[in-house]
């Protein structure tokens, strides 16, 4: 305990799962008198188990460290992090009455080069897909949340060759805007606006593009994406002239060149949210979703039906309460991986302890899991998963032109690098029997 302009401050350690491994994090609470009521806590320093809190002089807050769990910077060696004051906290809905002491941000206290990673670029997104090519390019996408890309689906790629250096910031990704939402023919643009309107005047999500992916099939480059009303709702079947044209929903374009430099066309609209497209036996573009079953894209840009549902394997899920979502959702996904030839589950889940009533994203960690597939059939059984790649949920991996794997992730917690924008952070991985172990890697590589 330690007291601060008349407000006392109660510090306590605790051995949580928040990064999918145990990890020894400290907490902090507030309150005007010694005997409490103490407010809710939040996290202070990540990985910072049993410390000291001091002042350091001139209005300067540290904390000591000493590294006691497998996912620190260091085990067993004495540090001082210092602390900044203030009242936000990642995630914290219920407002924050006093000012509390954390580690800032750009402070590393977790293993790996976290601190070598630098923004791809300075373009607000999440919710990334990458996709490489034979062009010798890595494409991605996903969720932009940039203004100057307000009713635009964008693109990004970068060279693979130059994989390490762009993602320690020495090359910026080249971008493009590859559609106006005003060009999707299925799209009643101007009522989309018109009714899109939040309560408070501001447009909201209506000018996003949400959820984007990239593929290459058939020779030409497809996307998928996603376009929501300002509430936050999908509303697939929202419209306002019987079914003709919709304000909302899920859509599919292409580039009429083969290249990401188009034209780019409106293609249709996808049957459901986050639509993967792939190829399949007899060259059909398909997309699969267990409540939906196998459906293809048919060329006057609609989807059909190819497999129902009770057609598809019984997937066998990882046992013991994995969070995981049977119908396809980005929560969780089963599917074959190019990589290691060979079916894997994919899980993007929030770990870490709640905080009283609050929910658990504040001071929780946005990680991903991964297992394959035991019989190496689609149907599994799947194990619980091996392993978590902290600050990965909603990301992807890829490898790059000299054998290396990489994951990217865009910050969707208070205890990664940053919030809302690409980076990309290199792999380890190991087999094990039918197991592949990945993790974050010790060093960048050079």
């Amino acid at each position: 305990m330690f007291k601060r302009n008349k407000i006392y401050y109660l510090v306590a350690a605790e051995w949580t799962s928040r990064t999918g491994w145990p990890v020894s994090d400290n907490y902090v609470a507030a309150a005007e008198n010694i005997y409490g009521p103490y407010d809710c806590r939040h996290l202070m320093v990540a990985h910072g188990g049993e410390t000291t809190v001091f002042a350091g002089g001139q209005g300067n807050w540290f904390a000591t460290m000493v590294g006691e769990d497998a996912r620190a910077k260091f085990r067993q060696r004495a540090a001082v992090v210092p602390l900044a004051w203030g009242k936000q906290d990642l995630y914290f809905t219920r407002g924050v009455k006093f000012e509390f002491p954390s580690k800032p941000q750009h402070v590393i206290t977790e293993r790996g080069p976290w601190d070598q990673c630098r923004p791809l670029t300075d373009d607000v997104i999440r919710d990334v897909e990458v996709m490489t090519h034979t062009d010798g390019y890595v494409y991605y996408t996903g969720t932009c949340y940039s203004d100057e890309f307000e009713d635009q689906v964008v693109l990004w790629r970068f060279k693979i060759a130059d994989t390490a250096k762009v993602g320690r910031g020495a090359m910026p990704a080249e971008r493009k805007a590859v559609i106006h939402f005003k060009d999707l023919h299925w799209l009643d643009y101007e009522n989309r606006l018109k009714h899109g309107k939040s309560k408070r005047g501001g447009y909201g999500l209506t000018r996003r593009c949400m959820d984007a992916d990239v593929f290459f099939l058939k020779g030409t480059f497809y996307m998928t994406f996603n376009l929501y009303n300002v509430d936050g709702e999908l509303r697939q079947h929202g419209t306002l002239d019987g079914g003709r044209t919709f304000t909302a929903g899920s859509g599919v374009i292409r580039s009429k060149s083969g290249t990401w430099d188009g034209p780019w066309e409106s293609v249709g609209r996808a049957p459901y949210a986050h639509c993967q497209l792939r190829e399949d036996e007899q060259g059909r573009i398909v997309t699969q979703r267990g409540w939906r079953g196998v459906m293809y894209l048919k060329p006057d840009g609609t989807f059909d039906v190819l497999k129902k549902t009770e057609d598809l394997p019984v997937i066998q899920y990882p046992p013991q309460g994995m969070a995981f979502c049977d119908d396809g959702t980005p929560f969780a996904q089963v599917g074959f991986c190019d990589w290691f030839k060979a079916f894997q589950w994919t899980s993007t889940e929030w770990n870490g302890p709640a905080s009283l009533h609050i929910e658990s994203r504040a001071g929780g960690t946005y990680d991903r899991s991964f297992a394959w597939s035991e019989s190496g059939r689609e149907e599994g059984p799947y194990p619980r998963c091996p392993n978590t790649l902290p600050h990965c949920g909603g990301a992807a991996y890829f490898r790059d032109d000299k054998g290396r794997y990489w994951s990217t992730f865009f910050g969707n917690d208070s205890t990664g690098p940053w919030f809302e924008l690409m980076g990309i952070i290199p792999l380890k991985v190991r087999q094990q029997g039918r197991q592949y172990l990945v993790d974050i890697a010790d060093e960048w590589p050079k």
